[in-house]
């Protein structure tokens, strides 16, 4: 398991973009959108870009 600490910034900061999109979508309802983007930000942490 990938600590914050072993993961490079540059992925921190997208996870935290995509993150954000998500949130976004979510208050304006946009339910599949916000799983899109929430599918993103899994394959960012897992390592898949």
């Amino acid at each position: 398991m990938s600590t914050p600490a072993s993961t490079p910034a540059v992925d921190l900061q997208q996870l935290m973009e995509w993150v954000q999109f998500a949130q976004e979508s979510l208050e304006l309802g946009h339910y599949e959108d916000a799983k899109r983007d929430l599918s993103q930000v899994l394959r960012i942490a897992s390592g898949e870009q």
